[in-house]
């Protein structure tokens, strides 16, 4: 169990509870949230069964819990870089947060994207010095503090996989045959990672590591899965707790895209070999929720555009941004819509002449091609250099930033499909125009 007290709560008293992180996959982490109550405290109970970590958005970005610990939690909104932790877990969160915060010992690795464009071994050598001076830095922190056993696993846990995936995201930033080369000549790493997935101490960067772990030849990391390629993951790595984190994110990926099918045809494979309840329990609600939103998309679509409570018309998300899409919208009734938000990242600039073509595919039928980005003189130029084709909006940094909150997403890519009678029948990164599958759910659409 975990517990709080606020004080100083008036200086912040919009802030009417705490969203309670718990690290799984990206953008899949499982967010509970928790009251805080008129005597300005807050309770969250949580059953860890290992020794991992999780966080208070904002708050606190780390917290570790164990099997049957208690931790109390005593913040101040006037002053919120004090915290003190009591309970049995109080002395390891107390010297977590010394480590982590309070006395500048951590330092996250992180390589940037001028350094991907390094030969290998410069990379690497320029990786491996960052590494060990984060090291070195643990030492002085050991020294000064003498931490217990377990908050070591787990510092030293999370400091060598931040190492590892910046050496396998710069492998696979390289076209293919070099990777498979480099990958021979750093023969030593994939052997290092297998070896960091052990169940006794679940570090949320293992998450990010097992989803940049390679997959066998025969599969695409982001194409839809099959039991024979939940089979081949598995057989892919000599470690067993590795292997559950790769079908356990292959499985998580296809339910994100809002596809239930893959989960459900591997069932009973999943029930045998997905034995960690930290893996299995997310994607069993995952599966569950995404399989409502299948069968009847309408009440999130309707908190999605409107809020949760929705009476009369009336909106509860009543930010500028958010009013402006729900004009789009209704602007556009009885239509299936598209609609296309991007910025100026590569891969959104990449699919804008595929939306063009799917507007010339699909001219004088019941569809519109929305395409909405920050106003500026950059985007504006990609637009007419292009000749963007559909509805184009321009709006405010505030307007997107207050859409891609509301929607619980990082900037583009990202997609809306909107279904005649303004339902939301799809959503997120994987509805690109230049995929077949958006172009059939199109038409499905208009079958209807």
């Amino acid at each position: 169990m975990i517990t709080g007290h606020i004080k100083n709560r008036e200086i912040y008293p919009q802030q009417r509870s705490l969203k309670i992180i718990i690290p799984f996959f990206d953008q899949s982490e499982t967010v509970e949230e928790c009251v805080i109550k008129d005597d300005h405290t807050f309770t969250f109970r949580f059953q860890p069964l290992v020794l991992r970590d999780i966080a208070i958005e904002t708050f606190i970005p780390y917290l570790l819990i164990r099997p049957g610990d208690s931790l109390h939690i005593e913040m101040d909104f006037r002053q919120l870089d004090w915290v003190k932790f009591s309970g049995s877990a109080g002395e390891l969160n107390q010297l977590l947060y010394a480590y982590m915060d309070g006395g500048g010992y951590y330092l996250r690795q992180n390589a940037g994207t001028a350094a991907l464009l390094l030969p290998p071994d410069d990379y690497r050598k320029q990786r491996t010095e960052e590494w060990e001076n984060c090291k070195n830095r643990y030492v002085a922190f050991k020294q000064k503090y003498v931490p217990e056993p377990d908050l070591e696993k787990w510092i030293l846990k999370g400091l060598d996989a931040e190492y590892y995936t910046q050496l396998l995201q710069y492998i696979f930033s390289i076209p293919f045959p070099v990777c498979d080369s480099l990958l021979e000549t750093w023969s030593d790493v994939l052997p290092k990672v297998e070896q960091l997935f052990t169940a006794d101490v679940i570090h949320s960067q293992l998450f990010r590591l097992a989803s940049v772990f390679p997959y066998p030849d025969s599969l695409e990391r982001y194409a839809s899965i099959t039991l024979s390629g939940v089979q081949a993951l598995e057989e892919s790595t000599f470690s067993e707790v590795l292997a559950q984190f790769m079908i356990a994110g292959a499985l998580d990926h296809d339910l994100s895209c809002n596809q239930v099918i893959s989960f459900e045809n591997s069932r009973e494979y999943f029930d045998r070999k997905i034995t960690f309840p930290f893996l299995r329990e997310p994607l069993l609600q995952k599966y569950r929720n995404k399989k409502n939103y299948l069968v009847n998309p309408q009440p999130l679509s309707d908190a999605l555009l409107y809020g949760e409570n929705r009476e009369g018309g009336m909106t509860s998300l009543a930010v500028e941004g958010m009013r402006k899409l729900q004009k789009v919208v209704e602007q556009n009734a009885g239509k299936v819509i598209l609609i296309n938000f991007w910025s100026g990242c590569g891969a959104a600039v990449a699919e804008l002449e595929p939306l063009n073509e799917l507007v010339r595919m699909h001219k004088g039928k019941d569809v519109e091609f929305v395409s909405i980005a920050i106003d500026g003189d950059w985007t504006r130029k990609v637009a007419d250099k292009l000749q963007l084709d559909g509805q184009t909006y321009f709006w405010s940094v505030e307007d997107l930033r207050q859409i891609m909150k509301n929607f619980q997403v990082t900037w583009s890519l990202f997609y809306l499909l909107i279904d005649q009678q303004g339902t939301i029948v799809d959503y997120g990164s994987h509805i690109r125009p230049h995929s077949s599958s958006t172009k059939e759910k199109i038409d499905r659409l208009l079958e209807k």
